[in-house]
């Protein structure tokens, strides 16, 4: 983070997988790091492998999070959610309930 501070780079993404067991640690430890350098991150939810995110593991890794003072709100309120790697729209209706649930700005 402070090289890419010296970079004039403000953040970066964290790029997420379904069956990583250590992504939970990892997103609390990479929010704890930036807090401390005022370095920025939001998760990107990688579908790359097809398999389906549900609601139910995506939520509470965003609330883990979202109260972060690192966590990059576009709007100055919502945090940033993105995915990658899928071009599928199959999971549609999840990510509505998921931006109910918290409040998060998600780009359309």
């Amino acid at each position: 983070m402070q090289l890419a501070q010296s970079s004039l780079i403000d953040g970066f993404a964290l790029s997420v997988s379904l069956n990583d067991a250590s992504t939970s640690i990892s997103i609390q430890a990479a929010f704890s790091a930036a807090e401390a350098k005022k370095f920025l991150l939001f998760i990107s939810f990688d579908y790359t492998t097809n398999e389906r995110w549900s609601p139910e593991t995506i939520t509470p890794l965003i609330r883990s999070s979202q109260n972060s003072t690192a966590y990059f709100r576009p709007d100055g309120v919502r945090p940033l959610v993105t995915t990658t790697g899928s071009d599928s729209t199959a999971h549609t209706a999840d990510w509505v309930s998921i931006q109910s649930d918290t409040k998060l700005f998600f780009p359309t």
